[in-house]
């Protein structure tokens, strides 16, 4: 195994990876933390060596080409989910229980392997998910938005299922996103900025406090400008708004590893996805980086690569969390999976992916399903499965 270190200017992060997990140690939580400074904290989440499957060396050991920015950018926005609840409804649970019997907050959760996963099918997790897929992520029914669409009525019922679907079947949970700027309840709309603060911080620890073992949060999505930074957010805590969610993450989610995602950084927004990440990775408040990656299909391997590499040089390990092949043509979709996938997976820094959806006509973009709704799969399909040995 290896060492993943990385000092930021103001920061200082230690990372020991084992396939997809990684051990965190925080010396401080800002700028100004001292040694003797009581919001100075150190995180664990830890997991087992897992053995490697023959496709490369998955533990990672940062080291990153200059890489170069073409300036090309799909567009391709991750965020026009529909948002739309999977209807099942708890009523008006405060939220304050936890649906699983652990809670020690200083005993990490473990699993074995570098994890491809997948996401949840309308709502629903299919008989066939566990075949395929070992780490699991909801599609809308973690939004905010969806979990709490009226002040202090929460709906738990869906990501209670999928969060003990994770727990039974050990597979690492994903909860995307905590702080968004899609999707907004218009309800906060009618708070004041310190009511919007509390409401934000209420909303991570029911959260965190129902689902401790949440092996990894998108805790600030799409921030980057241009793209869906959160206003409301930016209204309760203001110009430092992302340094301030991620510690209120800390705070109540000590389990999770933090991550801050966006979309486009692999395709054309990569300097301003640095720009805006940086000052919050100088900060010693995010454990890694999530990168969506969406409508990559015409862009070539060596940029991606490159592109990749410029965000590593912020000295974080990243996710692929929203990958697809939005492809109808069965050769080209196979022809371009081959192509990319390999290179997520065999990086010793990209330390777990996230595939967005699997069945045709039931994910978000229109082609990039991988099996048929009568489980036929398509060929790109079948080489990831003989890829992985699945």
């Amino acid at each position: 195994m290896r060492n993943f270190a990385c000092n930021s200017v103001l920061g200082l992060c230690s990372i020991l990876a084992f396939g997809f997990g990684c051990t965190v140690h925080r010396s401080g939580m800002g700028a100004d933390s001292e040694a003797g400074d009581d919001s100075a904290t150190s995180r664990t989440v830890e997991t087992d060596d897992g053995s490697d499957d023959g496709h490369g060396d998955v533990t990672p050991d940062v080291t990153t080409d200059s890489g170069t920015d073409s300036g090309t950018d799909s567009g391709t926005d991750s965020g026009a989910d529909s948002g739309a609840d999977s209807g099942a409804d708890s009523g008006t649970d405060s939220g304050t229980d936890s649906v699983s019997a652990e809670t020690d907050t200083a005993t990490a959760v473990k699993y074995d392997e570098k994890f491809v996963g997948n996401i949840t099918t309308r709502g629903e997790i299919r008989s066939d998910f566990g075949q395929y897929w070992n780490q699991i992520s909801p599609e809308n029914e973690g939004k905010w938005a969806s979990v709490e669409p009226q002040q202090n009525n929460y709906r738990w019922e869906s990501l209670d299922a999928i969060y003990s679907y994770a727990e039974d079947n050990y597979m690492p949970f994903k909860e995307q996103p905590l702080v968004w700027g899609s999707q907004v309840q218009s309800w906060l709309d009618r708070l004041e900025d310190d009511g919007i603060a509390a409401e934000i911080e209420e909303w991570m620890q029911e959260f965190c406090s129902r689902y401790p073992n949440t092996a990894l949060i998108d805790v600030v999505y799409e921030a980057t400008p241009g793209h869906l930074p959160s206003e409301v957010a930016k209204r309760a805590f203001g110009d430092d708004w992302i340094i301030r969610a991620f510690e209120l993450a800390h705070q109540h989610c000590p389990k999770s590893v933090l991550l801050l995602t966006d979309y486009g950084v692999l395709s054309g927004n990569t300097a301003e996805f640095i720009d805006m990440a940086t000052p919050a990775v100088n900060a010693g408040v995010v454990d890694a980086l999530g990168l969506e990656a969406h409508g990559l299909e015409k862009v070539t391997l060596a940029d991606i690569e490159a592109r990749l590499n410029q965000v590593l040089a912020l000295g974080l390990p990243v996710y692929i969390t929203e990958y697809d092949v939005d492809i109808e043509n069965d050769a080209a979709q196979l022809e371009v999976m081959q192509s990319q996938f390999p290179l997520f997976y065999t990086h010793p820094n990209v330390v777990g992916i996230t595939l967005w959806g699997y069945v045709e006509r039931m994910t978000w973009a229109a082609h990039a399903g991988l099996i048929y709704q009568d489980g036929t799969k398509r060929p790109a399909m079948t080489w990831l499965m003989d890829y992985l040995g699945r």
